[in-house]
């Protein structure tokens, strides 16, 4: 009888233990443009990397552009991400890791910003936006190998999820032309290739399922004893 009750809960402890690392990790976004993949992620990590704010996030932006193909975009110069229904509190670059042409590019000139957007011109819009986190980049990076940039993510409110976010970047031609290329804006609904909304895998729903059944049976026997 009492390994049974043991038993039950240890199926309790893992079904909640898998359900609350399901909460704590983002609902990535993968995006497909021209060729490339394009992906925003989030893990929860330390308060003491958003300067204490509650809720904090080790965010990836990850570019792959080994099949891009565009003759007139050849550098990114830009990115921003709006996570929907949150208010951001804090936002600071961390790393860079890149391959192929950008692998020089070890410690780029990177703001990460609650700013109002992107446009055309590179960080900034009018405050209607809502809140993003922008990021101007110096030197751009070419658009080949691949590229992923870090950043600590605060939120004062609401949760991290990418599965409907935003996502904007601001390619170029050359260094040195401006908005010759333009802004390619989509988010998960858009983009050609978007991912839809991410759903918890049938086998996590199904621990969850086991340990809630297990609970049910457990306070039934104590309630006849």
């Amino acid at each position: 009888m009492l390994a049974k009750r043991f038993a039950t809960l240890a199926a309790l402890v893992g079904a909640i233990s898998v359900f609350a690392t399901m909460s704590a990790n983002a609902s990535p976004l993968n995006v497909a443009y021209n060729g490339g993949s394009f992906s925003l992620n989030g893990t929860s990590t330390s308060n003491s990397n958003c300067g204490g704010t509650s809720n904090c996030y080790l965010v990836t932006y990850s570019a792959d552009f080994t099949n891009f193909s565009s003759s007139s975009q050849n550098y990114f110069s830009a990115i921003a991400f709006q996570p929907p229904g949150s208010t951001i509190s804090y936002a600071a670059f961390d790393n860079v890791m890149a391959t192929g042409a950008n692998a020089s590019i070890t410690s780029p000139s990177i703001d990460a910003i609650i700013d109002n957007g992107l446009s055309a011109n590179g960080c900034g819009l009018s405050s209607s936006k809502g809140q993003w986190v922008c990021s101007n980049i110096s030197p751009m990076f070419a658009t080949s190998g691949t590229v992923s940039l870090n950043y600590y993510v605060g939120l004062a409110s609401g949760t991290l999820d990418f599965s409907s976010a935003s996502m904007k970047m601001l390619f170029f031609s050359s260094p040195t032309a401006t908005k010759s290329a333009g802004l390619m804006s989509c988010n998960a609904q858009e983009c050609p290739g978007g991912s839809p909304p991410s759903v918890p895998e049938p086998g996590s729903l199904g621990l969850l399922g086991v340990g809630l059944a297990g609970l049910a049976l457990f306070l039934r026997r104590r309630k006849v004893l």
